[in-house]
């Protein structure tokens, strides 16, 4: 093996090596026994500043505990029960080209319901659009009529609903 490349090659590691410490060095961050650890944080501590905690992964401190008391309150069952309603109200709407939607990703009822767009908004557009025109993907298709667009694929999925002047 020639050894010109070998050494061309460890002197770019090297360099790339520093190109990465000064880099963290500028964001606050430098590289003590091959750890990276904010600039003014005692390495005696874990790489955390006395009295801190100890920094993770993802660079902060440990995340706390979620409490989520949304399930107590109610709130989750009376979104799920919205959206179930918002869905059977849409199912078996038939669109302008013929499909019958026979479901909607739950996230778009969500969506929908956070947008403002009614059940009977959802079957206008289906079934009265002003222009019909090809999805992002083959089988998807998209129904505007207004500010109104609608796009669902050809097996009866309903995917989203979206107001044009939010856009």
């Amino acid at each position: 093996m020639n050894r010109d490349w070998y050494m061309d090659y460890a002197e770019h590691a090297v360099r790339a090596i520093k190109l990465e410490q000064d880099w963290l060095e500028l964001r606050g961050w430098i590289t003590k026994n091959g750890r990276h650890i904010l600039i003014g944080e005692d390495e005696s501590t874990g790489g955390a500043a006395r009295g801190s905690k100890k920094l993770y992964s993802n660079g902060g401190a440990k995340p706390k505990k979620c409490v989520d008391k949304s399930e107590k309150s109610g709130i989750i069952k009376a979104t799920e029960k919205q959206r179930k309603q918002f869905i059977n109200e849409i199912k078996g709407t038939r669109a302008a080209d013929g499909t019958v939607i026979k479901s909607m990703i739950p996230h778009s009822a969500d969506r929908m319901i956070e947008r403002g767009i009614s059940p009977e908004t959802v079957k206008d557009v289906l079934s009265n659009p002003t222009s019909i025109y090809p999805g992002n993907k083959p089988n998807r298709k998209c129904v505007q009529k207004g500010n109104i667009r609608l796009v669902y694929e050809t097996s009866g999925l309903m995917i989203t609903a979206i107001h044009l002047e939010d856009l």
